[in-house]
């Protein structure tokens, strides 16, 4: 019988790409998430569900997940630090509890988008960005959506030193006469 010669070719098996997270989250007992980032471009992510449970806030860096609030949460503080930082921040379902998000986008030419479309507000939310030294761009999508009573929305974008564009894509549904909606920009050269 012949003998079959078989030879061994090793090979190489790519894995999957590593991430490593660059941005850092921090929670407090009195839900408070802290995300802090680096003087590197950060892309950062977060999306919300509007409930006042554990899980309701989600953090992304580059698209991975590296946080899941592990309580309730009434404040995000986001501070991105130097770099031309993206910042992104989504209401995926009705605002069901009171939530503040506070943005400092430090220097470098960043960008921040908050995203509420189409969902009702039926607790107050407060939404702040600063821009800093850069050409920036703050931009409120908050189409369709429903202000509910006695429910505040309050939004204050503030450019810095530079060149910044400010936008608000506000076309509400309905707002409650007890409602207040409040929409400020400032652009200030220093």
């Amino acid at each position: 019988m012949a003998r079959q010669n078989r030879r061994f070719v090793p090979h190489l098996q790519a894995f999957d790409e590593r991430v490593l997270p660059s941005v850092s989250v921090t929670y407090t007992p009195d839900g408070v998430l802290f995300i802090q980032g680096t003087a590197a471009a950060d892309v950062i992510a977060v999306t919300d569900t509007g409930a006042g449970d554990a899980g309701s806030v989600t953090v992304f860096d580059h698209g991975v997940s590296v946080y899941v609030a592990t309580g309730p949460v009434t404040q995000i503080m986001v501070n991105t630090g130097g770099g031309a930082d993206t910042v992104d921040y989504r209401l995926t379902s009705d605002l069901a509890t009171k939530r503040q998000v506070t943005v400092d986008l430090g220097a470098g030419n960043d960008v921040f988008a908050a995203h509420l479309d189409g969902h009702t507000l039926g607790a107050n939310l407060l939404m702040q960005a600063l821009g800093r030294r850069g050409s920036d761009r703050l931009t409120l999508d908050a189409q369709h959506v429903n202000v509910g009573a006695g429910t505040w929305l309050t939004v204050n974008f503030q450019g810095g030193a530079g060149s910044d564009q400010v936008k608000f894509n506000y076309l509400p549904d309905f707002v409650d006469p007890t409602a207040v909606v409040k929409l400020t920009a400032d652009q200030r050269i220093r």
